[in-house]
């Protein structure tokens, strides 16, 4: 009977642990607002200290270090549950997958590598379950980038629209480059598939390739699936780091633009040297948003990819498995006879 692919999804195997998941999620954003706080009071320090408001500086200051504990234990107690959660939703994939794998048929095992199922069953759900906390981490990070975007924006309008018009563009260039990387990352674990495969199977039969004198046939094709790997997989990285690379150069431009805007807007009185040093000193934020945002693309792209190599082990049309009855036999009475059964052989010198 086959399985619906649909129906055994990722979702299923978080379902159990949402109560954990919520935990992780919630110290996170708390360690996320402390962050943002901590950002604006220090932005309101700077300006205090600069109007020789000395004494409310310093309560201002111990405020934000008492802000940077809580975001350090924040970020230790989110350890310890990622840990205790992270190992039982693995175990619950590898399990399943384990159990599914030894259902298919033999002609499923002999029409595909050794290395498609090994990846399937023990790299991709350890690959997904680690990037789903990088998600939660870059979407923290990017909440916090964003908030310090709107602040800035909210001091000079000009300024504002200038990083408004990068992210915009940027994120333009991010759709794109998450496209050409999930087609690409396809490919390359296909190669990488392949290798495992072959190390698999040099690592089981050494004594029989030894025996035969394989080794240097075996080797040559070892040779062959590295280097069409290895060309794979930097013609991914290099298409990967041009968007990168198209896309940080913008970034940097807009950021020479708003301190231009910022020395201009400080020369005809518009802002105060205060605010151009609170502009300045989170310019970054702008780049953070924008890195965010790829990363947390890259991540998805990643995560899909995973999912659909690892549940695709339950599609009975691409991994057949083997079909029996419904009727179970309880006692079965009777002889087996061999009849007409011969045996020949043919001597070679």
């Amino acid at each position: 009977m086959k399985k619906n692919n649909n129906k055994i999804n990722l979702l299923r195997y978080l379902k159990p642990y949402k109560f954990g998941i919520a935990m992780y999620i919630l110290v996170y954003l708390v360690a996320a607002a402390a962050n943002i706080f901590m950002t604006l009071l220090l932005a309101n320090a700077i300006e205090l200290i600069t109007l020789k408001s000395y004494h409310d500086a310093i309560i201002t200051l111990a405020i934000v270090a008492a802000l940077y504990l809580l975001r350090r234990a924040c970020w230790y107690s989110s350890g310890i549950i990622y840990n205790k959660y992270a190992n039982r939703i693995m175990a619950d994939l590898n399990l399943d997958l384990a159990e599914q794998a030894f259902k298919l048929n033999s002609k499923t095992y002999s029409d595909n590598d050794t290395g498609t199922f090994v990846q399937r069953i023990v790299n991709d759900p350890e690959q997904i379950v680690s990037r789903l906390s990088d998600v939660v981490d870059y979407l923290t990070d990017m909440i916090s980038a964003l908030i310090m975007v709107v602040y800035i924006s909210s001091l000079n309008v000009y300024v504002g629209i200038a990083m408004v018009g990068i992210i915009i563009i940027c994120s333009i260039l991010e759709f794109y480059r998450t496209k050409t990387l999930r087609k690409n990352q396809r490919i390359t674990r296909k190669k990488s598939d392949k290798i495992h495969s072959l190390t698999t199977e040099i690592v089981r039969s050494e004594k029989d390739i030894k025996a035969l004198g394989l080794e240097s046939s075996l080797s040559k094709v070892s040779k062959e699936y590295y280097r069409d790997y290895t060309r794979t997989n930097a013609h991914k990285e290099i298409v990967n780091m041009n968007f990168y690379s198209s896309r940080n150069l913008l970034i940097e431009i807009i950021g020479v633009l708003v301190l231009v805007l910022g020395v201009h807007f400080i020369d005809i009185g518009t802002i105060s040297l205060a605010t151009f040093m609170i502009i300045y000193s989170n310019n970054d934020n702008m780049y953070s948003l924008i890195w965010c945002i790829g990363e947390i693309s890259s991540i998805f792209v990643e995560i899909r990819v995973c999912s659909e190599r690892m549940f695709s082990i339950f599609d009975d049309e691409q991994f057949a498995c083997e079909k029996f009855g419904k009727q179970n036999v309880e006692i079965v009475k009777g002889e087996i006879e061999f009849r007409n059964v011969g045996y020949s052989f043919i001597e070679y010198e």
